[in-house]
């Protein structure tokens, strides 16, 4: 064997140890760790201060071209409002369209994308079903429809607005929204999204959104009808329906659906909600009950909170019209507010505009369903949504029947909810042609005097709302219109047989007879989604009013405080004393406990005031029995179905215990049988144990606020993983469901009530001088989220204050405290014009 003899001898190779392994793994993942913290430490500051300084220009010269026919001034005050001064309205809208998307630009594009049912195109599959529910009510084409149809002036407004988007998006140097960035890499690209050129119909669309948001009868129906599988219609129309003792649901209608087996839990878990549909705070009082001898109006609109808010303080000065309140992004009018001779506001009256309908497709032919006279051809429509970056579609048909479209088909999974071949669609409002409702605002804003006011809102057409009007004339009334259908059969509180009748709806309660009042006897107007209408009115409106504890509390307030002043107003918009826990409080003060705890805690309650104030345990207390009454009183008999049932409503609990009381007994324990009182105990046990397994034993220590926060989030950033609480303040809330200072949502883990839905904005507006108006939003001016104007208002809004939007004029602008001046000229800037 020949070798090479220069070549150096190799050493033999050590047996590989495991450990030590190991042991330079870990170490090197140590390093990296720390690698990658100290470029965190290093860069993360960074990031945030630049992205801090991202700022849009507020101060300086815009050149708008021939977009402007005079120059227009924007002055945002120390509050970063807006206040926008031209020589007439066509220019103002165009002004407030460019702050607007200086301002909240992402929120506006997410608006109008779900309206457009566009969303995943951005989000991915996240919102599939919510773009393929607003594609099957075709919402968009038909606020195209509403535009094309609307009064010149009305669309001119809303061009002019648009205009003024466009003239952002298109010459403006500002920096992108950071959520640009972001959606730019969630579709793979290191350029930021780029928004679309801005349409009017994307303004008239988001009327749609709020309609359908304010209008959930259907889920209502759905509710009933799973019911319906476990109880009789008396039994349902006792634990539902409050109002009316007797309750409107019939033996054949209940009969119908328990023959149809049709999978409702499917169905209701298909339609995607879009938020809380029901409450907001109003009252006007007339100048016999105010310190200045003019009406006070104030209105707090319960919404969805999140950050930013849904709405944008603006004010707007033109020579034809000078105009205050609350806009949204989005949308050229201001949607609540006041003139300079008028203020108005609303609530939501729940009037009932949606129906469903149990069809039966024809055995014979899958593209025709039957009727009471034979059968009739499906109208079919295709759309194709695009998902996320990858350029995937997901196309579907969209049904439609004489009542309205298949909404059943919304998830392909479902199929045909029965064997037979029955499906189910819905009519409502919603989707009629010739909707004004976006043009009555445009009006509203113009109104000076009650006959203005009714000409205006009669225009209003889409989810019926309680507007309240109240002028320095000292005006004061109350108009509820809408199209509410009047029905051939039935009532809309459960699903119908399509087959029934055609078609159910015969027509709209006439504007005229619709619930108004005018400069009533006794100076007041009060309302909060509680029964509008007296039991003798002609016409149905719904069958599901809100209960009146918040009302009541008004009222009992307003006749304690005869003469009052807009500040103590404000007062009562944040009063946190319940009505319901008042009447409840009845009901356990007349227990004895078994513990030594349970007899501390029912002596604490005795004395309580009932007032859900956040450093007190007895509403923490009072919150949780209320939840596990529910539970005690019906689940032994219905098992998941009672998770059906409203959580925590008083008024179910009270009927319970007062007139139907053999629900307090537990089946599960026969041949005992348990009462009423016994139940109540049985709740008190079960609540102080699992307030006692989240937060000890020492009760009064316990604090409503620390169960009872708000978590204002960013809708996309505060849903990232690790990062996302960088981007939601946690606010710890008084009040409650049933209070004036209305803090309400669904109830999270044992023992936790975050807060969702609640008064995003505030206003008490003064008619003896409208410059002293009070008003507060719930998070900020700028959606920008790392702005010192996202969440500004937080602590304020928490804490129930208020500011008065300062008025000036465009001269003595330059000498407001802290205001930033923003000039639009159609003319070349004066920078440019020294280097022509």
């Amino acid at each position: 064997m020949c070798y090479d003899k220069s070549a150096k001898p190799v050493a033999h190779l050590a047996p590989i140890q495991p450990h030590l392994m190991f042991h330079r793994f870990l170490t090197s993942i140590l390093w990296f760790i720390a690698a990658i913290l100290v470029l965190i430490v290093i860069a993360v500051p960074g990031i945030y201060v630049w992205l801090s300084l991202e700022k849009p220009k507020t101060d300086g010269e815009i050149m708008t071209g021939e977009v402007l026919e005079a120059p227009v001034r924007v002055v945002r005050d120390e509050y970063g409002i807006p206040h926008i001064f031209a020589e007439s309205m066509d220019d103002a809208y165009v002004a407030l369209g460019y702050v607007h998307a200086q301002d909240r630009l992402f929120q506006m594009e997410m608006q109008r994308r779900a309206g457009q049912g566009r969303l995943s195109e951005l989000l991915g599959r996240l919102t599939l079903q919510v773009d393929r529910m607003m594609r099957t009510f075709d919402f968009y084409r038909n606020a195209k429809a509403d535009y094309e149809q609307g009064s010149t002036a009305a669309k001119r407004a809303a061009q002019r607005y648009a205009d003024g988007v466009n003239l952002y998006l298109t010459t403006s140097d500002d920096p992108p929204p950071v959520e640009f960035r972001l959606l730019g890499l969630m579709q793979g690209s290191i350029r930021p999204h780029e928004p679309e050129p801005w349409q009017p119909a994307d303004s008239v669309v988001w009327g749609k959104l709020m309609g359908l948001q304010l209008s959930g009868n259907m889920y209502d129906e759905i509710m009933r009808a799973l019911l319906a599988t476990e109880l009789s219609a008396e039994e349902i129309a006792n634990l539902t329906l409050f109002d009316q003792s007797n309750g409107s649901i019939t033996l054949s209608a209940v009969d119908y659906l328990k023959s149809t087996a049709i999978d409702w839990a499917g169905l209701d878990a298909a339609i995607p909600r879009l938020g809380p549909n029901r409450a907001s705070n109003v009252w006007a009082i007339d100048g016999r009950h105010t310190a200045s001898g003019k009406p006070i109006l104030a209105n707090d609109p319960h919404l969805g909170l999140a950050a930013p808010i849904l709405w944008y303080l603006a004010r707007i000065e033109t020579p034809e019209l000078t105009i205050t309140g609350a806009t949204a992004p989005g949308v050229p009018f201001h949607i609540l507010g006041h003139n300079d001779e008028a203020a108005w506001g609303f609530t939501t009256t729940g009037g009932d505009v949606m129906d469903l309908f149990i069809e039966q497709g024809n055995p014979d032919d899958p593209d025709r369903y039957l009727t009471e006279t034979g059968d009739e051809a499906f109208e079919y429509r295709v759309e194709e949504i695009s998902i996320g970056k990858h350029g995937d579609s997901v196309p579907f048909i969209v049904r439609q029947t004489r009542h309205g479209p298949v909404i059943s088909d919304l998830d392909d999974r479902l199929g045909a909810l029965t064997e037979d071949g029955k499906f189910v669609s819905l009519r409502t409002t919603l989707t009629e042609p010739d909707d004004t409702s976006w043009e009555a605002i445009y009006h509203l804003n113009r109104a000076r005097n009650w006959d203005d006011f009714i000409k205006a809102m009669s225009g209003f057409k889409s989810g019926q709302q309680n507007a309240v009007f109240a002028n320095t004339a000292g005006d004061i009334g109350l108009f509820a219109p809408a199209r509410i259908p009047i029905r051939a059969v039935g009532d809309g509180t459960v699903p119908l047989d399509g087959r029934m009748t055609a078609p159910n709806w015969k027509g709209w309660i006439p504007v005229d007879s619709l619930p108004r009042v005018h400069n009533p006897d006794d100076g007041m107007i009060v309302n909060a989604n509680n029964r509008l209408t007296p039991p003798d009115y002609p016409y149905h409106i719904t069958n599901d009013w809100e209960p009146d504890y918040r009302a009541r509390r008004i009222e009992e307030w307003l006749h304690n405080n005869a003469i009052a002043k807009p500040a103590d107003h404000a007062a009562l918009m944040t009063d946190t004393q319940s009505m319901a826990a008042r009447d409840m409080l009845k009901i356990l003060n007349s227990i004895e406990g078994e513990t030594a705890m349970q007899r501390q805690v029912l002596q604490r309650l005795k004395s309580w005031d009932g007032r859900m104030d956040r450093d007190r345990p007895e509403p923490l207390i009072f919150a949780t029995w209320l939840r596990e009454m529910t539970i005690v009183l019906l689940s032994d008999e219905l098992g998941r179905q009672a998770a059906l049932l409203p959580s925590s409503d008083p008024r179910l609990i009270e009927r319970i215990i007062s007139n139907d009381q053999h629900w307090c007994d537990d089946i599960n324990t026969q041949p005992f049988s348990e009462s009423c009182e016994q139940a109540v105990l049985n709740g008190l046990s079960r609540a102080l144990g699992i307030l006692i397994e989240r937060y000890g034993y020492n009760w009064q220590a316990w604090r409503w606020g620390t169960a009872h926060k708000a978590p204002l989030a960013h809708q996309l950033l505060g849903r990232l993983p690790m990062i996302g609480g960088l981007f939601r303040q946690d606010v710890e809330m008084d009040g409650g469901n049933y209070t004036v200072l209305r803090a309400a949502g669904r109830a999270g883990d044992a023992g936790e009530y975050p807060v969702t839905h609640g008064a995003g904005y505030r206003a008490v507006y003064d008619l003896a001088n409208l410059d002293d108006s009070l008003m507060m939003i719930a998070t900020g001016q700028s959606g920008r989220p790392f702005s010192s104007r996202f969440d500004s208002f937080v602590a304020q809004w928490q804490a129930g204050q208020f500011i008065q939007i300062p008025r000036f004029t465009a001269d003595a602008a330059d000498d407001v405290s802290g205001a930033a001046i923003l000039t639009f000229s159609p003319q070349a800037s004066s920078q440019q014009q020294a280097t022509q």
